[in-house]
């Protein structure tokens, strides 16, 4: 069995950071969740990467 992993594209890491900040200033509650969601897509991209075309090369 085939385990992945995930690298952050600069400019997605910078967006996501921004993205947090964000929600931060509205309450933890809402920033705890935006990180929950943001790994569970990550966690089921690796899980499943099969459902996602290859969109360069053989990066999905």
């Amino acid at each position: 069995m085939l385990v992945y992993t995930f690298l952050f594209d600069p400019v997605a890491a910078d967006e996501y950071e921004e993205a947090l900040g964000w929600y931060e200033t509205k309450s933890s509650i809402a920033a705890d969740g935006f990180i929950i969601a943001v790994q569970g897509a990550i966690e089921a991209a690796c899980a499943h990467p099969d459902r996602y075309r290859r969109t360069y090369k053989n990066l999905r």
